[in-house]
């Protein structure tokens, strides 16, 4: 199967999703690449895709489901069985029904997924769990799973031949956002970089040291760009996460992919 080209649209709020999908790019099938960053707060997206066109979406777990913040990003955007890949990051808990979703979510908007993959990066609320990850270890695997994907994709006659059944399950496991929201500390020097970081607007530019927990999606893009360490969650919130997840990821999990 040739491509005419390949879409890589990423959300990452705190770079490790980022990264990985660097790692993808540099082993993409030879044809025209697109990068697309679905962080910053935006309109939907308008764009169709030919048969020809690949699309692969990469982005964090929440909860074991996908950010509500792509339903809108990504709501416009139509393939004609189109290939496509999914990239998930989570931290060490487990991916649930994510790729699932995102499945689900691309083939009702024209699109035939044939790969997917989930990769293990540092926890983004409680930083010691999968800490340094994604590591050295974890990279040879992005590029192990994207060379992979490219003789798929070399080998196939269209997309539909290479459809790919996808872990998770009906219904999707129930996720409502979590009770808490990083707010800054009286150190804070408002200097706008989290209100400019946030994809949900949830950090007003007039007073970035506040936070609308209304908006919030704690997906901790806020804390990550802080450069004085002024935006972070209550030590509270951090303790009883860290205490229900260390019952939760009681091993280390490895990459893992579906081709």
């Amino acid at each position: 199967m040739d491509l005419r080209s390949q879409t890589f649209m990423t959300f990452s709020p705190t770079g490790k999703t980022g990264d990985i999908m660097k790692t993808m790019t540099l082993n993409c099938p030879d044809c025209r690449v697109f990068n697309v960053n679905l962080l910053p707060p935006q309109e939907s997206l308008r764009r169709v895709f030919g048969p020809d066109e690949m699309l692969t979406v990469a982005f964090p777990v929440f909860g074991g489901r996908i950010p509500t913040a792509l339903y809108n990003r990504l709501a416009y955007i139509k393939g004609n069985q189109s290939p496509a890949a999914i990239v998930v990051t989570y931290g060490n808990r487990h991916y649930d029904d994510a790729i699932l979703e995102m499945g689900d979510f691309l083939e009702g908007h024209g699109f035939v997924p044939i790969a997917a993959a989930a990769f293990v990066a540092e926890h983004s609320i409680v930083p010691e769990i999968a800490s340094g990850r994604p590591d050295a270890a974890d990279m040879k695997q992005v590029t192990k799973f994207a060379l992979a994907l490219k003789e798929k994709i070399d080998g196939l006659s269209c997309a539909e031949a290479g459809r790919v059944d996808l872990p998770g399950n009906h219904p999707y496991k129930k996720f409502d956002g979590l009770p808490f929201a990083p707010t800054s500390t009286k150190d804070c020097r408002v200097c706008g970089l989290c209100a400019a970081a946030c994809p949900m607007k949830a950090v007003p530019k007039e007073h970035p040291e506040r936070t609308d927990k209304s908006r919030c999606i704690t997906c901790m893009a806020c804390t990550a760009v802080c450069p004085y360490g002024c935006r972070r969650l209550r030590w509270i919130n951090v303790f009883a996460t860290k205490k229900l997840l260390k019952r939760a990821c009681p091993v280390v999990r490895m990459p893992e992919y579906w081709l």
